[in-house]
C-alpha cells in the first residue's frame, strides 16, 4: 500500500476523511451561523454552626442566569479542506461571528439573620425579598470566535463588543452580570462539512466550581453550562 493510501485509510477509520478522498486541497464557500443557550446557577449556603456567636446567619440563596443567543447575520467564509484538516480564510483560523444575546436573571433566598442585641433579641429575622428590577435585556453587540484546530473546533464567547454605557442590569440582584458568553468545544469531522450542502455541529461547555468553609459554616456551588449549534451552509 502506498504511503498516501495508507494515510487516507487511517484517517477514514477516524472519521476525518473518506477513504476515496483526494490529497488535493479543495476550497468551498459557506455561510456560517449559530444559535445557543447558556445557563448559570449559583447556590450559596450558610449554616448556623456557631450558636455562641452574637451575629449568626443561615439559609440558601440561589441565583440564575439564562442567555439565549443567535447569529446577527451569517458570516461568509472560504474553507480549504486538506486530508484531515480545515483551513479558514481568517487570521489564525479564528472566525468572528456577531450574535444577539437575550439575558434573563432570576433568583430566590430564604436567608435569615440573628443577633443578640436590639429589639428582636435572639430571634431569627428573614432577609428582605430583593426587588428584581431590570433583570431582562437584549444586547445586540456580542460576538463568538470559532477557532478551527486539527480535529477540534472551539467557540470562545466574548463580553459585549461595544461596552455599554452604565450598568445594563443596574438594580437586578441576581445572576452572572459579567456580561460574558461562555466557551464550548466539539470534535471536528472535516469530511462531514466538506461532503454536505449543510452541516450542523453541536458544541458544549461546562464549568463546575464547588467550595466549602472548613468549619462547615457555608458552601458555594457554581455551575456554568453552554450549548452552541453551528451551521455550515454551502453557497
Amino acid at each position: 500500500m502506498r504511503p498516501i493510501t495508507a494515510l487516507l485509510t487511517a484517517l477514514a477509520a477516524l472519521g476525518i476523511v473518506s477513504a476515496t478522498a483526494s490529497a488535493k486541497p479543495v476550497t468551498k464557500t459557506y455561510d456560517v451561523s449559530l444559535y445557543g443557550i447558556q445557563r448559570y446557577t449559583s447556590t450559596q449556603t450558610e449554616n448556623d454552626v456557631h450558636p455562641e456567636k452574637c451575629f449568626r446567619t443561615r439559609g440558601t440563596t440561589i441565583s440564575r442566569s439564562v442567555v439565549k443567543f443567535h447569529t446577527a447575520r451569517p458570516v461568509r467564509v472560504k474553507a480549504t479542506f486538506s486530508p484531515g484538516y480545515v483551513s479558514l480564510a481568517y487570521p489564525d483560523n479564528d472566525l468572528p461571528i456577531p450574535v444577539i444575546a437575550d439575558w434573563e436573571h432570576s433568583g430566590e433566598t430564604n436567608r435569615e439573620e440573628s443577633t443578640c442585641v436590639g429589639p428582636q433579641g435572639d430571634g431569627w429575622i428573614p432577609d428582605p425579598i430583593p426587588i428584581a428590577n431590570n433583570c431582562h435585556k437584549t444586547l445586540d453587540n456580542y460576538g463568538f470566535n470559532l477557532t478551527i484546530r486539527p480535529g477540534r473546533v472551539d467557540a470562545s464567547g466574548t463580553r459585549s463588543v461595544v461596552v455599554p454605557i452604565g450598568d445594563p442590569f443596574g438594580g437586578c440582584p441576581w445572576g452572572d452580570q459579567s456580561l460574558r458568553l461562555y466557551g464550548a468545544k466539539a470534535n471536528l469531522h472535516a469530511a462531514l462539512i466538506r461532503d454536505s450542502d449543510q452541516q450542523q455541529m453541536t458544541l458544549r461547555g461546562r464549568e463546575h466550581d464547588h467550595a466549602e468553609n472548613p468549619d462547615g459554616s457555608g458552601a458555594s456551588d457554581v455551575v456554568k453550562q453552554t450549548t452552541v449549534y453551528v451551521t455550515f451552509k454551502r453557497r
